[in-house]
């Protein structure tokens, strides 16, 4: 399943914490990623923590990320779906 991305600058609920740009006074202002929070689910909170404390999250189009290096396990269901009873 490929992942759909705005065509425009466009508000969105949630940032992917691998291209958060945010200055760092702000991320520290909502004490930032939360530790107890295992693989994955981290940027879903520190996104729903930034818009209730700052407002509006922007996806930009035309930004431009390169991540270099790294890797990761694959996502587990159950942990989604346990996201899904507390956010949703």
């Amino acid at each position: 399943m490929s992942k759909k991305y705005p065509i425009a600058d466009k508000q969105v609920s949630i940032l992917s914490g691998a291209a958060i740009f945010i200055k760092k006074d702000l991320f520290f202002k909502v004490s930032g990623f939360d530790e107890k929070i295992f693989l994955y689910h981290e940027d879903d909170d520190l996104s729903i923590r930034l818009k209730k404390e700052l407002g509006p999250l922007m996806y930009i189009n035309n930004s431009v990320i390169t991540h270099v290096g790294g890797g990761s396990s694959s996502r587990n269901t159950s942990i989604a779906s346990l996201k899904g009873l507390l956010y949703g």
